[in-house]
């Protein structure tokens, strides 16, 4: 669209019509379903929409550690975080089986409070703070947020 086209004179009302959606659609905050934690790996990277293996027609954000740590709080069984927005589930990256200790236990008073988490349990902790209780410690905070699970069932 540009002034060289024939209706450049009568297109007043239509590009006016164009800023008030643009401005009504930016006052509103993103409908999310699912909160991606990415994780605290190096090097790390935010993924594309194809990259998070999720039925079709759910949306999702992803998070870093700060988020999840400073910002991120569950009650009636969603997370919310300050700015409005909340998320029906919290996601891990698949693949990785390490994760913060400081998170890990983040997480599971967030699954305490309610919330959904989906994705595969640590087997360690990462990086070397506290060797080797901080791994036993992801271990038994693992072992009671998933259970006995075979990617099937949960028992």
């Amino acid at each position: 669209m540009n002034r060289h086209v024939t209706w450049w004179d009568q297109c007043e009302t239509f590009v006016a019509y164009l800023n008030r959606c643009q401005y009504m659609l930016a006052q509103g905050l993103y409908g999310a379903d699912v909160l991606a934690y990415y994780g605290s790996a190096s090097p790390n990277f935010v993924y594309l929409e194809s990259d998070i293996d999720l039925s079709q027609g759910y949306a999702w954000d992803m998070c870093n550690t700060e988020v999840l740590l400073s910002r991120a709080t569950a009650r009636n069984g969603r997370i919310f975080l300050p700015d409005g927005m909340n998320y029906a589930l919290l996601y891990l990256k698949p693949d990785v089986d390490f994760i913060s200790l400081p998170v890990l236990k983040k997480i599971e008073q967030m699954v305490k409070n309610g919330i959904i988490l989906v994705g595969d349990p640590p087997r360690r902790a990462a990086g070397l703070a506290g060797y080797p209780e901080s791994d036993k410690e992801v271990q038994r905070i693992g072992k009671q947020l998933w259970g006995k699970i075979d990617k099937k069932k949960v028992s």
